[in-house]
């Protein structure tokens, strides 16, 4: 049998979701109440989108007391207890509530949404159609929002958690200081830390670390391998990236041994 090259030209379709085609079709799904919700929660969290007045006549138009409050790094005058009610008062303005921020699901409903794409759709093999898909492929945004609804009830510490969601990068490190948090939110500083840690217990392990060496801690932590010499080990990472097992050795106070057994330790996922 004889090989020889050939060129052949084949026709297909292929199907690009983008971030914004895959939140515009989120939006589509939304009942009355979880838009609201949404929207609240963006005014909230982004200081330059404003809500355009509803029109002259309509009998639940929104009173200019009842305008979101803006989040301004300037602002220090507005009490961050303040914000709170003031949210709420939003929120009763539009029949819904700042605990939506975190939509709560059924058990089942969390189960089906994390189906597989390929097993999901007709009864009679149809392919899943597009909504079926997106909903499949949560962003890390929406999978950390759904557990953090499930371990943080109180309405100032759920605006805090989806504030440091959105400002995680695409590696999952949280990418702002906490003090500028803080300012901007007008919240206590400690209660933003004591959120952050709430947040870090969070899956997949390691999110919300604000560098390497935290990434490492929080993993090393889950495992309960976080000793005092494995703290020192990471301290060092330095001497990890430039081989220099010597002085790694001398700083942590371990042999050869140990000292491979730890390394072995961290670089587990």
């Amino acid at each position: 049998m004889a090989l020889s090259p050939r060129l052949e030209v084949r026709q297909g379709q292929s199907l690009t979701l983008t971030p914004q085609l895959m939140q515009s079709i989120r939006l589509l799904q939304l009942s009355h109440l979880e838009l609201n919700a949404f929207v609240e929660a963006e005014l909230l969290r982004n200081p330059l989108l404003e809500r355009e007045d509803a029109e002259p006549g309509e009998s639940d138009a929104v009173e200019p007391a009842e305008r979101p409050v803006e989040l301004n790094a300037a602002e220090d005058t507005v009490d961050f207890s303040e914000r709170i009610q003031s949210a709420d008062s939003i929120a009763d303005g539009y029949d819904t509530a700042v605990e939506n921020v975190f939509p709560e699901q059924d058990s089942t409903d969390r189960r089906a949404d994390a189906q597989p794409w390929s097993e999901r759709g007709g009864g009679d093999g149809e392919p899943a159609d597009i909504d079926q898909f997106v909903a499949a492929r949560l962003s890390l945004g929406d999978h950390l929002a759904a557990q953090a609804g499930l371990i943080i009830a109180d309405p100032a510490e759920r605006l805090i958690a989806q504030f440091l969601i959105d400002s995680l990068n695409e590696a999952g490190y949280l990418a702002v200081e906490l003090d500028t948090v803080a300012t901007q939110l007008g919240a206590p500083l400690e209660l933003v830390e004591a959120v952050l840690g709430k947040l870090q217990t969070l899956d997949p392990v390691g999110v919300f670390a604000r560098d390497v060496r935290e990434c490492l801690a929080l993993q090393l932590r889950e495992k309960d391998r976080l000793d005092p010499l494995m703290q020192r080990l990471l301290d060092h990472l330095e001497l990890i990236a430039g081989h220099d097992m010597a002085r790694l050795m001398r700083y942590v106070g371990v042999d050869r041994e140990d000292l491979a057994d730890m390394l072995a330790a961290s670089r587990q996922p």
